[in-house]
């Protein structure tokens, strides 16, 4: 079973640094954080980046689709000045840099495979491969989770020792079919809709239940209270770190 902190940052830090990137990893650990959360997905290339939204204009001096520049287009991109000029020319790393950042800092990992629309396979398989060249020894395991069955399914496949996690805006009624199928280790859950009964009913399959994204003290409280086990945050929730 996982050993999970309370808190676990959310793409890096992201109410505090420019998300998904090292300064954002780098601004995590000076805060306290010991896990962090971050999203994967393919260039038009096949490299694997940390990066979320298909689209490049919200946190990037880019314009266009991710899954159509080369990563070598995507390097040139300034990923921080954004957020603030305290982090010009920040770039967008790769998830090789990510995972060598990582070990640096000693921080352990949620993955978020973050398949554009056709590439769960492709994206799930890069990912994995990253992982098993890079993934440093001193580090438990990161959880690797997903919105797409497919791209999990694929990692399952491919290395069943991974512990795996099922994302969900809202529980569907055969979560626990899908679950079984991946021998998920957690469900992961929007905050805004779980409820304690689902918490309940997932806690009694021995499985995990981590929420998403909570940025209020007495919210976070109260979901772990229910029994909820982590929650990703973009700040340090007083009373936690």
């Amino acid at each position: 079973m996982l050993h999970l902190p309370k808190l676990i940052g959310h793409r890096g830090v992201k109410g505090l640094a420019p998300e998904n990137t090292l300064a954002s990893f780098k601004k995590a650990k000076e805060l306290g954080f010991s896990w962090v959360e971050f999203d994967v997905m393919l260039t038009a290339c096949g490299e694997a980046i940390v990066f979320h939204d298909p689209l490049l204009r919200r946190t990037t001096n880019g314009k266009g689709r991710v899954a159509r520049k080369t990563y070598a287009e995507l390097s040139k991109l300034d990923a921080g000045t954004w957020f603030n000029s305290e982090f010009v020319n920040e770039p967008i790393p790769t998830l090789q840099q990510t995972i060598q950042c990582l070990a640096q800092l000693g921080l352990q990992a949620n993955i978020e495979i973050k398949p554009t629309r056709g590439t769960d396979i492709a994206t799930a398989q890069k990912t994995l491969e990253i992982i098993h060249e890079y993934w440093p020894q001193q580090l438990a395991k990161p959880l690797i989770s997903s919105f797409s069955q497919l791209s999990l399914a694929t990692v399952y496949a491919l290395d069943s020792s991974l512990p795996l996690a099922m994302l969900y805006n809202k529980l569907p009624r055969d979560w626990k079919k899908t679950a079984e199928a991946f021998n998920c280790v957690s469900i992961n859950l929007n905050q805004k809709y779980v409820t304690l009964a689902q918490i309940t009913q997932i806690k009694q399959t021995g499985r995990l239940v981590l929420a998403y994204t909570v940025n209020d003290s007495q919210r976070a409280e109260l979901l772990l209270d229910w029994g909820v086990d982590a929650v990703f945050t973009d700040y340090p929730l007083p009373n936690f770190c």
